[in-house]
């Protein structure tokens, strides 16, 4: 149907990004081709506090992580959970404020305006904002989405020049979130090798593409064969350096 779409359009191809296994073995029995990519996803392995996860890792990435998340807190900086109906309009103005000056920082575009986030509250179920305060005022924040099973994130924004308070409000108080919510995964976003050493594992991820050029697309099977061997490669050395302890 999507193909026909496309030649009623005039469109050049189809996309579909982030497919499940049974999504990809369908798409590919219609001629879609399978790109495969990776991002750095945190499994909850039947832990229920944050120690019981520290406890999982090899004691140089443990020790370091208590020592960001000491930096913070000795820092003053103290972090409330805000959902659904304590979604406030004023909690956006704070985040968009925070949002605006880590773009500003960076040089980068904020493509994001102040009113889609007032959007996303009132229409989207299962947004988590998270705001770090010193005394009452906010200077750091992270936006995510969730389900039953995964939090997915995450926009941010920083105001406090402090070292450690992007990893506490981007990773550390999602995972305090997803132990107190019984989450299995939490998938925090493209990039990002630092990950690896804070229990983000490499975990495959899968898009499907077809294109109304039959040359150009068999020009894409031969780079996506070459790139799958080559990611296959970066996927067994990531998991070399696993974080967690090695069994007994």
């Amino acid at each position: 149907a999507l193909r026909t779409r496309a030649a009623a359009t005039g469109a050049s191809s189809v996309h579909w990004l982030f497919t499940d296994a049974a999504c990809s073995e369908t798409l590919a029995g219609a001629g879609f081709s399978r790109r495969t990519g990776f991002q750095f996803h945190w499994h909850n392995d039947r832990w229920t506090s944050f120690d019981d996860y520290l406890a999982a890792l090899s004691a140089p990435k443990r020790k370091n992580i208590r020592r960001e998340r000491r930096q913070v807190a000795d820092a003053g900086v103290r972090y409330v959970v805000y959902e659904g109906l304590a979604l406030r309009e004023s909690l956006w103005d704070a985040f968009y404020d925070l949002y605006r000056a880590t773009i500003a920082k960076y040089g980068a575009i904020a493509y994001l305006t102040r009113d889609f986030f007032s959007r996303i509250g009132a229409s989207v179920p299962g947004v988590v904002l998270i705001l770090g305060y010193t005394a009452a005022t906010p200077v750091a924040g992270a936006l995510f989405f969730r389900d039953e099973k995964t939090l997915y994130g995450r926009y941010w924004g920083g105001l406090a020049p402090l070292s450690g308070l992007h990893f506490e409000t981007c990773y550390y108080q999602a995972i305090d979130y997803c132990l107190a919510h019984g989450i299995e995964r939490f998938e925090a976003g493209a990039q990002g090798a630092h990950k690896l050493s804070r229990g983000f594992l490499p975990t495959p991820t899968y898009s499907m593409h077809w294109l109304d050029h039959p040359q150009f697309q068999r020009a894409v099977d031969d780079f996506l064969a070459q790139e799958n061997a080559g990611l296959e490669i970066v996927l067994n050395e990531l998991n070399e350096h696993t974080p967690f302890r090695k069994p007994s």
